[in-house]
């Protein structure tokens, strides 16, 4: 799963990052879905490329990214051979794509090497 963390200043909650994210990518339909799994109890959920994409709100004493009020997570909506790879990768060209659209983002990928995670502020200039 390819991870992404993001403040927007404007937007004051999920609801409202949604409605200005969604459509910088190029996606015009989305749901709430609810989930006790994440924690305001619901997340945002659409489809990009072939990637099953959810927008939520991070706890606000999430370790490990104090400085990120939203997390997108892509992961693929089929059994691909190198999926974490590819959702890396996909979440590095969105992660981009939202870098040059003015949003504080960074990627939370996985370091090869140490098998951790690793965040990696990305900044366009």
């Amino acid at each position: 799963m390819g991870t992404i963390l993001l403040n927007d200043p404007i937007a004051n909650n999920v609801e409202e990052i949604a409605k200005s994210l969604f459509p910088k990518l190029g996606i015009s339909t989305w749901q709430r879905r609810e989930s006790q799994n994440f924690p305001l109890g619901h997340y945002f959920s659409a489809e990009l490329l072939g990637f099953s994409v959810k927008l939520y709100s991070l706890a606000e004493d999430c370790v490990g990214y104090p400085d990120f009020r939203f997390g997108l997570s892509l992961q693929p909506s089929y059994r691909l051979a190198n999926a974490q790879i590819v959702a890396d990768g996909l979440a590095e060209l969105v992660a981009g794509t939202l870098a040059s659209q003015k949003m504080d983002v960074a990627t939370s990928v996985l370091d090869p090497t140490s098998n951790g995670l690793v965040v990696k502020r990305i900044k366009v200039e």
